[in-house]
């Protein structure tokens, strides 16, 4: 079978279970393979978080940190570590230059300090108290887990934050870059 987009993911140890983000042009046979170079099988889960429509646009800018929940660095409004299984809303239109046009945002998520297992969920704001049910990175005590986010931009520009844990969690977020819709016309 020959595939015309190639993914290729790293740095997984046996027995833990880890998030990666990636963004890719499909090709127009839609085909997409996955190699690893580990000598024994992996099992892989594959989520699809968007798609950018024929005549949409990404727009790279230059990192911003817009979230930092630690008291020596904070930025942005919230403050501490995330209590597990509560929302943190976030509101990035104008930040780091996002417009208000823009449908998705790509973020540099890092889940710091975290005081138990878990993983963290980053979605578009809803009005729901239930999270989706798809991490965007997972997180042990005693290391620091960053990963690439892609996540639409929920009402008002704004962009929730569930840390899916017993324990506490820092979160940084950097802008890395945004989607826009195709032209109207």
């Amino acid at each position: 079978m020959r595939a015309d987009c190639f993914l290729t993911f790293r740095n997984y140890a046996p027995g833990q279970t880890k998030a990666s983000a990636t963004v890719v042009s499909l090709p127009a046979a839609g085909t997409v393979s996955f190699y690893s170079d580990a000598g024994a099988g992996v099992d892989v889960i594959i989520d699809v978080v968007g798609s950018v429509a024929s005549g949409g646009s990404y727009h790279a800018v230059t990192p911003t940190r817009v979230v930092d929940t630690r008291p020596t660095s904070l930025i942005g409004d919230l403050v501490g570590p995330l209590a597990g299984r509560v929302m943190h809303g976030v509101d990035l239109f104008g930040a780091a230059g996002i417009p208000a046009e823009a449908t998705a945002v790509v973020l540099n998520v890092t889940a710091i300090g975290p005081t138990g297992p878990g993983n963290l969920r980053v979605f578009p704001w809803q009005f729901s108290d239930v999270p989706p049910n798809a991490s965007s990175l997972n997180y042990i005590p005693g290391r620091d887990i960053p990963n690439l986010v892609v996540v639409g931009m929920g009402s008002g520009g704004w962009v929730d934050f569930w840390s899916d844990t017993s324990g506490t969690v820092n979160l940084a977020a950097d802008v890395v870059g945004y989607v826009t819709a195709p032209a109207a016309g």
